[in-house]
């Protein structure tokens, strides 16, 4: 062996054996959470890039659940993911509270900068990396939080905050004022009148720092996540296709919106006819309605509940899943170089997809195996470790 590698035998076994401890994630990682936010990303590639209509075979209705969904199960991993760094089942407090605060806060603060940067690429994708950042600020008030807090809080944002995001950008339309689109009103677009408005998908965060702060090693726990989320899925969903049909149909109903929202060269009087309580039926990707959050938010807790089933055979099956969950920063950025690289968007096939979605999972258990963490996360990790760090000394 040592003629063939030029590497003593004892030497070739301790570097296997770390990069095995790398690749299995290493102390405090929980594999279940990784693979979840690997299926989260690689399902955004499937949104981005992939053919999702009947067209694309037998299984499109399976491509199609990456619509809307993706995303959704990347703000819910997001808010485990807070919860993690911040304690888990025992909420810091004190002065590892506060760095722990400051170091989400940097962290967000190097999101909005990545975001920028892929920003200047010019893709047709709707990047999620600064509404990301916008969550993990608005988190920082609740880290102490206990999960029936939480979880109460996210239902009352998945009641109150879609109907602000329906009828908001419409009264603000109506009162002779302008949506911001240039970056000067950022906070206004992060919060109300984005893609991913904050008043909405910080129901999907808050769901998910309530499930971050149980124990996620609880047999009953991941059983009532894929129990639960799965009768949210079907229920709600078979209700907004019942409400939506008795209103005229999906086709009617969107209609009617568009009818009734404003443009920016004429916008509605106020005693015009708003757009009706129909739309708020709605429970496709996108409709940022409550139906839509119960729905695609149960989809998404049922998935993170299946994955947290993993054990030490899955952790190894699935470890190329995990190793893209593990640097979904990395992993995601290089994803929307691709697309502006080789103008990806639109393609005819899914050719480009399974030879993007098949790197991505060579490059990043390989480099997770040789390496351990994405060189973003790296870079991230230390800047937000570094500002969080105690005085020297104290």
């Amino acid at each position: 062996m040592t003629a063939v590698t030029g590497v003593p035998p004892s030497r070739l076994r301790a570097l296997l054996s770390a990069g095995r401890h790398r690749l299995a994630g290493g102390p405090g990682r929980v594999p279940g959470v990784d693979v979840a936010r690997g299926i989260a990303v690689l399902g955004m590639f499937t949104a981005h890039v992939g053919v999702t209509t009947p067209d694309a075979g037998p299984a499109w209705w399976l491509l199609d659940l990456s619509h809307g969904r993706s995303s959704i199960l990347f703000a819910v991993v997001a808010g485990i993911s807070v919860a993690i760094v911040s304690g888990g089942p025992r909420p810091l407090d004190g002065d590892p509270l506060r760095r722990a605060r400051l170091r989400l806060f940097v962290r967000a603060a190097l999101l909005l900068a990545v975001a920028g940067l892929l920003d200047l690429l010019g893709t047709r994708v709707a990047l999620i990396l600064g509404f990301y950042a916008c969550f993990f600020v608005l988190a920082l008030p609740f880290l102490r939080w206990r999960p029936p807090r939480l979880a109460a809080l996210a239902g009352v944002v998945a009641l109150v905050g879609p109907l602000l995001a329906y009828w908001g950008p419409e009264a603000i339309a109506r009162a002779g004022l302008r949506a911001p689109r240039d970056g000067s009103g950022a906070v206004t677009d992060f919060l109300l009148t984005g893609t991913y408005p904050g008043v909405v998908w910080m129901a999907y965060v808050l769901a998910g720092m309530a499930i971050g702060r149980c124990d996620l090693r609880s047999p009953r726990l991941r059983r009532g996540l894929l129990a639960g989320g799965l009768a949210a899925w079907g229920a709600f969903s078979l209700l907004s296709g019942a409400l939506v049909g008795a209103a005229g149909g999906d086709e009617v109903v969107r209609g009617l919106t568009l009818a009734r929202q404003s443009v920016d060269t004429v916008p509605f009087a106020w005693d015009d006819p708003w757009p009706g309580v129909a739309g708020l039926f709605l429970g496709g990707p996108h409709d940022d309605t409550t139906l839509e959050v119960l729905t695609s938010g149960g989809f998404a807790v049922a998935v993170v509940g299946l994955c947290l089933h993993v054990g030490r055979v899955g952790r190894w099956v699935l470890a190329p899943l995990a190793a893209v969950g593990s640097m979904a920063l990395t992993v995601y950025s290089l994803q929307i170089v691709a697309i502006w690289h080789w103008d990806l968007l639109g393609s005819t096939t899914n050719g480009p997809l399974l030879v993007l979605v098949l790197v991505t999972l060579v490059a990043a258990t390989a480099w997770r195996f040789l390496l351990g963490r994405g060189p973003l996360e790296r870079a991230v990790g230390a800047v937000s470790d570094r500002v969080a760090a105690p005085p020297r000394g104290s």
